[in-house]
């Protein structure tokens, strides 16, 4: 989980929480080290992850999340906050 602008981090720690006790079999890795969008990004790449979720303050303010496929082409979609555990838990069951 990519989080980067104000009052992002909160929202991503309470986030990842919500969605370790929802989707069944995710792991949820946050950085706690913070760094720069392109540093967050390649962390999430080298940790094998399949998607990245990205939370900015647009996104925040939206009330929105990005869901960046890592491992093949496909586009970002954007997705409501309130549908994201639905989202994630049908394309883990997908795999």
């Amino acid at each position: 989980l990519v989080a980067v602008g104000e009052g992002t981090r909160e929202r991503a720690f309470a986030l990842a929480e919500t969605l370790r006790d929802e989707v069944e079999g995710i792991r949820v890795e946050t950085n706690l080290g913070g760094g720069s969008f392109k540093a967050q990004m390649k962390r999430a790449d080298k940790s094998g992850a399949m998607w990245a979720l990205i939370l900015g303050e647009q996104e925040l303010s939206e009330e929105r999340i990005g869901l960046k496929p890592l491992r093949n082409e496909a586009e970002q979609e954007s997705i409501a906050l309130d549908e994201l555990g639905a989202v994630l838990q049908d394309k883990l069951d997908g795999i």
